[in-house]
């Protein structure tokens, strides 16, 4: 097992659309760094929402506000030859507030929803020997 806990690059945006897409090739010039795990709002990027009565944004479904904040996470690792050999690679977020999609060299993996569970998604087709690179899109309202 190997934890993928610690600095990640972090850019954050007020709507998914204006996410530029080279952002899933590599890291954007005015990233920063982030320690996952943790909270964009407690680090000055948008307000934090406490609630736990009322729902935070205007309910009709299955339509979210177009002003959707947007962080984007990226991490680039590597991978030994020897650890692709051992069987299934997989990777597990604990929970991500509020969906979110994964990338993993530039290819898509999957999408989570529901920010108080788990989500896990297999990479073994999507890494590679060496250098590989995780992209992780959270929306804030899902």
């Amino acid at each position: 097992m190997r934890s993928l806990n610690g600095e990640w690059r972090f850019a954050w945006f007020p709507a998914p659309e204006a996410v530029p897409e080279s952002w899933l090739e590599c890291d954007l010039p005015d990233a920063d760094t982030i320690v996952v795990p943790s909270n964009w709002q407690m680090h000055g990027y948008d307000a934090p929402i406490y609630t736990n009565v009322t729902y935070p944004i205007t309910v009709n479904p299955p339509f979210v506000p177009v002003e959707n904040p947007t962080g984007c996470y990226s991490l680039t690792f590597n991978v030994d030859e020897s650890w692709l050999q051992e069987g299934q690679t997989r990777i597990i977020f604990d929970g991500v507030n509020s969906a979110f999609h994964l990338w993993c060299n530039g290819r898509w993996v999957g999408y989570g929803q529901d920010s108080r569970l788990p989500s896990e998604f297999d990479l073994s087709a999507f890494l590679r020997a060496g250098e590989n690179r995780l992209a992780v899109m959270v929306l804030a309202l899902e």
